[in-house]
């Protein structure tokens, strides 16, 4: 039975078996072997069958898919495009900011290149540029559609293009220079906004420091030879990107650098010393270098010369030895003021009285002449506006919307923005020498004169220093009827005269005499001999009272620095640039500085500002310093027994030829002092190295923190290159 079990496994065996064994006809076995070959091809034809169906309905599948398939792969190709568009708008955006910061296509331009053409203007970029053998498109826009150009922080500053994209709701916005966050509105179609908001669709709030990018890239059929339009289906995407400065700009890799000693004297508190981006913050020395306790994420002290320091927590410290410079920005890279405000050099001292008095002198003749100057009230250019006093502190604001240039004005070559009751300064605690201020004759005066005033005893140099004044007069004098009077004339018509004594030393009579007058002759005779008189008259010690007030007796005090902001607004969001090519600048105030810079030919001075006194208490001050001298940062404030100085805050770069002084506290105090940004006294012309041993930096303060970040140089540069970090990126 094995045997026959395996015969019938091979078909050939079987045969040969049945054959041998079975006997059957020889007919009937051929009629097996016939109707056998016969099933064999019904089986396979049904097989063939079978397959060329299921091949068909395949067939037919396919070609039903195809343009399915082909769609999405066109699709495919055209999402890619306009995703490239977007890519391509992007990297435009970021070669114009490379080298111009402030940049939002203000200014009405084309570019054009073999494959390329961007036009710009009004805030608007629309992009054309050849990709194969089409052409895709890119477009932003910052312009809001808000009105003409406002000094707000939110608005876009811009005229309103002369055809609006409505199609377009998403913006961008510059915001690399501001201090403080933007509001971004959602544009409408096409309606007009107000300026500042409140807008009713607010895309976003944009940080301090970064530019928001909205692009889209669009790619349809075009004109090949000249494209302008699509025609037909437009393929759009969209992106947007939040950036700022990367970390990598040609910039010095160091908080705090100084080619002189570096003394940071805390006493007894403790430095933070931080930075952005993971990067080594540094403090470099040329020259010795002086710390109290370190305490940083990842910090590094090195010097050249010795090194003392306190308790270090994951610091390091190194030599400075090396031939690798500091961080140079010459003059010719500096930020210059545009379309901006001429003022004279000299002291401007702002009044409780809500007045501007000028004096054509140096600061520091101002508050050191012996005989006190007598000043000019003056009306404030377009772009100043002082207001005041307000119920919060600080009482008056002199708001600064344009940029401003110092010119010459006779020998005077320095700034000096100060209070009329001058700006105490910490030279008894290891600081800047004192500069109270002088007693000054002004309209004040003048108004306090034409009451009658006669309560100087009788001598000899009053009566001479009243001839030094009347004797400039252009008008002649005669006596008296009684002939015991000079009458000096103010005018060609004898109306108006003052009379003085020929025989006695009595006090002149003002006869006639009302302040303009009197002004006038102030203004005739000149600041030396105005000034002669005031030692004469002890109980006059500021402006005289207003007859409006309940109590006229009462005269206004004398303002402080803490009563005092100058707000350098600047035009929009962009910071502004108050610069002086011919001497120091001086402020005795709070500031609130939006990213401004001041730039001088020598020493800027920064006296009593602090950040508790601010019309936005706590907000740092954003604010960029070039001085081709020192730099004198004083948050000092004196009181009746001791001196104190108050807490500052700053975001911006510091950067001296010479030194820089940071003086905000002594032993015993609390005070402390931040940045955010870098602080560099070169030791000299920044054109060429640093001179070792030149430039001395010196902090004083009861604790202090130093963040390092490099990116606020573009604040204070006219001009790049810069390179971008990408914060965050979102496509759809």
């Amino acid at each position: 039975m094995a045997k026959i079990a395996s015969a019938r496994e091979n078909p050939r065996i079987w045969e040969n078996y049945t054959r041998a064994f079975c006997k059957f006809p020889e007919g009937v076995v051929e009629s097996y072997h016939v109707i056998r070959n016969q099933r064999k091809r019904a089986i396979l034809l049904i097989s063939v069958l079978f397959i060329s169906i299921v091949v068909l309905i395949f067939v037919q599948a396919s070609f039903a898919l195809a343009p399915g398939a082909l769609s999405r792969t066109q699709n495919d190709v055209e999402r890619g495009a306009a995703e490239r568009a977007t890519q391509s708008g992007v990297d435009w955006a970021r070669s114009r900011l490379s080298s111009q910061p402030d940049w939002c296509a203000n200014t009405t331009q084309t570019f054009e290149a073999p494959g390329l053409r961007v036009t710009e203007g009004s805030g608007q970029v629309l992009g054309w540029f050849r990709d194969g053998e089409s052409w895709s498109r890119f477009r932003m826009r910052f312009n809001y559609q808000d009105g003409g150009p406002n000094a707000g922080s939110n608005s876009d500053n811009l005229a309103n293009p002369p055809v609006a994209w409505s199609d377009m709701p998403y913006l961008s916005c510059n915001n690399l220079q501001g201090s403080g966050q933007r509001l971004l509105p959602l544009a409408g179609s096409g309606t007009e906004a107000v300026h500042d908001g409140p807008w009713p669709n607010t895309q976003l709030t944009v940080p301090p420091a970064t530019l928001l990018l909205s692009i889209e890239g669009a790619t349809g059929r075009t004109d090949p030879s000249n494209p302008g339009q699509f025609y037909g289906t437009v393929h759009r995407r969209n992106v947007q990107a939040l950036l700022k400065f990367g970390s990598n700009q040609p910039v010095t890799d160091a908080a705090v650098s100084s080619s002189g000693n570096l003394e940071i004297d805390l006493f007894g508190g403790t430095l933070q010393l931080g930075s952005l981006g993971g990067q080594t913050s540094r403090l470099r020395s040329k020259d010795g270098l002086s710390v109290g306790a370190v305490n940083s994420t990842r910090g590094e002290l090195r010097a050249a010369g010795t090194m003392s320091t306190g308790t270090l927590t994951n610091v390091t410290t190194a030599s400075d030895n090396g031939p690798d410079g500091f961080y140079k920005i010459p003059l010719s890279k500096v930020r210059t003021p545009s379309n901006a405000i001429q003022l004279n050099a000299g002291t401007y001292v702002v009044t409780a009285s809500n007045t501007v008095v000028y004096y054509p002198m140096n600061y520091a003749d101002f508050v050191s002449s012996a005989t006190p100057p007598v000043g000019t009230e003056v009306n404030l250019p377009e772009g100043m506006v002082l207001s005041g006093p307000h119920d919060e502190a600080p009482k008056f604001r002199l708001n600064v919307t344009k940029d401003v240039s110092i010119q010459n004005s006779g020998g005077a070559t320095d700034l000096a923005i100060v209070p009329d009751g001058g700006a105490a300064q910490s030279g008894h605690y290891g600081g800047l020498p004192q500069t109270p201020p002088p007693p000054s004759a002004t309209k004040e005066f003048a108004d306090w004169l034409t009451t009658g005033a006669t309560d100087i005893a009788p001598s000899t140099a009053a009566k001479n220093a009243w001839l030094e004044v009347l004797n400039q007069l252009p008008y002649g004098s005669s006596i008296s009827q009684d002939g015991n009077y000079y009458d000096y004339w103010f005018s060609t018509d004898h109306t108006d005269h003052i009379a003085l004594p020929i025989s006695s030393t009595s006090l002149p009579i003002l006869t006639n005499t009302d302040t303009n007058a009197m002004m006038a002759v102030f203004n005739q005779a000149g600041v030396a001999r105005t000034a002669a008189l005031l030692p004469f008259y002890p109980s006059y010690t500021g402006p005289s009272p207003d007859p409006t007030q309940e109590n006229p007796a009462a005269a206004p005090a004398k303002l402080k620095p803490s009563d005092l902001e100058l707000d350098l607004q600047g035009a929009g969001s962009t910071g502004m640039t108050l610069a002086n090519g011919h001497g120091s600048i001086t402020l005795g105030s709070q500031v609130q500085g939006h990213g401004a810079a001041l730039v001088s030919s020598k020493d800027i001075s920064l006296i009593g500002t602090s950040n508790e006194f601010s019309s936005h208490p706590g907000q740092a001050l954003g604010l960029n310093l070039y001085a081709q001298g020192t730099i004198n940062v004083d948050a000092f404030k004196l009181d009746s027994t001791s001196g104190t100085f108050r807490n500052i805050t700053m975001q911006g770069i510091l950067y001296a030829w010479n030194g820089v002084n940071i003086l905000a506290g002594k032993s015993g105090g609390n005070s402390r002092f931040e940045l955010t940004g870098e602080m560099v006294a070169y030791g000299g012309d920044p054109s060429g190295p640093p001179v070792p041993g030149v430039a001395k930096t010196t902090i004083h303060a009861n604790s202090s923190k130093i963040i390092f970040d490099p990116s606020y140089v573009a604040s204070l540069l006219q001009g790049g290159p810069f390179s971008f970090q990408i914060l965050a990126w979102h496509e759809f």
